[in-house]
């Protein structure tokens, strides 16, 4: 009895050990930020990170009213990040393309008429018509210092989405799902079924994106979006055997569809309901 116990245990121990976990999720990179390497008056080396919001300034909001700036700076020999907030105009009527201010209180601060926040302790300006690379760093007290600066990251609004393969919660696969859908604006991913079969990996999800990215919500479909059911096969190479992909909403074109697929078994596919 002993013997058959030990056995017994010896199989179930091996066969726990057979046995891999293996799941796909999603990873999504945005570039939604601008970095800069610069000089406070050709001294003092800083570094600055800045992200824009979708936040207006203005009372009457429109893609061309200023919009809010949050981010950071610091002196690079000391590494401790000092808050920014300020704001950026694309209009030929504003004075100032960038205007940045570090604020006495950061959670309790007012911006007056003109954007500028009321009681800034620095402020950071660049105006229209200067050259990308040049702006004017002032304090409280008045005194003025030239900035000098070089744009390290650019802002944009592509992104690279991917849909990793991890067994055993070691990442064994990047699909790169931007390449493989043609599209470079994906925001959202949501994984709705997989399962695998034999050899073969079968995936199905959602991915989404703005249909006007850089609108801030305004003008046509500023506020509309695009998604899509994807499907995909992935063989024991883990090498992507098939993609398809349906466009199930679009404010852009118009139009609401409807894809029928069963979450327990993907490897039969999606398909568009009559």
């Amino acid at each position: 009895m002993k013997i058959l116990t030990i056995c017994f245990m010896f199989f179930l121990t091996q066969l726990a050990v057979g046995q891999s976990k293996w799941s796909f999720h999603s990873s999504i990179e945005f570039d939604r930020y601008t970095t800069y390497k610069g000089t406070i008056n050709n001294k003092y080396p800083i570094t600055m990170y800045l992200e824009e919001s979708s936040e207006s300034c203005g009372k009457y909001p429109s893609r061309w009213t200023p919009h809010k700036v949050y981010g950071w700076y610091m002196y690079d020999k000391i590494g401790k990040k000092i808050p920014l907030i300020g704001n950026v105009c694309y209009a030929d009527a504003c004075e100032s393309y960038l205007k940045l201010f570090v604020p006495e209180n950061l959670f309790d601060y007012l911006f007056d008429e003109n954007f500028n926040l009321v009681d800034a302790k620095e402020v950071f300006i660049q105006k229209k018509g200067w050259s990308s690379n040049k702006m004017e760093w002032s304090m409280k007290s008045g005194s003025k210092l030239p900035v000098f600066i070089e744009v390290e990251h650019s802002f944009s609004w592509t992104t690279k989405a991917k849909l990793i393969l991890e067994i055993n919660n070691v990442k064994l696969e990047d699909i790169d799902l931007s390449k493989l859908a043609n599209n470079e604006y994906i925001e959202d991913v949501d994984i709705l079924a997989q399962k695998r079969v034999g050899d073969n990996f079968y995936v199905i999800f959602n991915y989404s994106h703005q249909s006007n990215p850089g609108s801030h919500g305004h003008g046509m479909c500023g506020a509309g979006y695009e998604e899509f059911i994807g499907y995909m096969i992935v063989n024991k190479r883990f090498e992507v055997e098939n993609f398809e992909s349906i466009q199930i909403h679009s404010c852009i074109n118009s139009f609401e569809k409807e894809v029928i697929f069963n979450a327990e078994y993907p490897e039969n596919g999606i398909k568009e309901k009559n």
